[in-house]
């Protein structure tokens, strides 16, 4: 845990201050700029399911591109962290198109107690992952029930928040040369487990979202948007 995270985690992994640390793939793509194919996790409407993404994660392919982020330093281990998929949520029906000023938050705790339904929706609502904005509304509402009646929001699937888990190959050597093996696969297998966790978290507020009649749920924006299949 930090409380804060670090600006360039790569160079921390090679000074040998972190051992291992999940970068999210935006912040991977700006300290990598020649792995432009990292922008893939961007593109709106890219993966159309879980079930899909993991399809990409497992290919040939996209192992390929995991293995060309080692250096002599640092080896990549698993896309460690991928799903919660991002949701464009509006006011009223007012479908927010401009995915470019889209931004992903980190968790934090608000203090629901002096805020506004209108600064709820400004502030936080539009610029969570929906997984994590289905937390923040119920603690909202916890606090404020009377704004329930007040809440009409759209959430649509848009972009994956992924992470990619990269180690310090000097933490890597510590370890005696006969356990390596089994200590990579298993903790690669942890790392695949709580992406695993994290859908089945995702599809939990999604259905939760589903059933609210104050909440909406909209996927038509899928039909009007044209979808580019990932590299199967």
């Amino acid at each position: 845990m930090f409380d804060k995270d670090p600006s360039n985690p790569l160079k921390d992994i090679e000074k040998g201050s972190l051992d291992l640390y999940q970068v999210t793939t935006p912040h991977l793509r700006m300290l990598l700029e020649e792995h432009s194919w990292l922008k893939c996790w961007e593109v709106p409407f890219l993966f159309t399911s879980e079930e899909h993404l993991e399809r990409y994660i497992g290919s040939e392919y996209t192992q390929q591109k995991l293995k060309s982020l080692e250096t002599n330093t640092i080896l990549p281990l698993t896309y460690s962290y991928a799903g919660g998929f991002c949701g464009i949520v509006s006011k009223r029906n007012e479908i927010n198109q401009n995915y470019e000023n889209l931004k992903t938050i980190p968790f934090t705790n608000y203090e629901y107690e002096d805020m506004s339904v209108e600064e709820f929706m400004e502030n936080i609502y539009q610029q969570l992952p929906s997984n994590i904005l289905m937390y923040e509304i119920q603690e909202l509402l916890k606090l404020k029930p009377e704004n329930k009646f007040l809440l009409n929001i759209d959430v649509t699937k848009h972009i994956v928040v992924a992470r990619i888990s990269m180690m310090s190959k000097k933490a890597l050597s510590r370890i005696p040369s006969q356990y390596r093996e089994i200590f990579l696969s298993t903790l690669v297998e942890f790392l695949n487990d709580e992406r695993r966790i994290i859908y089945e978290k995702a599809k939990k507020n999604v259905e939760a979202l589903k059933k609210d009649e104050h909440i909406g749920y909209n996927l038509g924006l899928n039909k009007e948007i044209l979808a580019i299949k990932a590299h199967e």
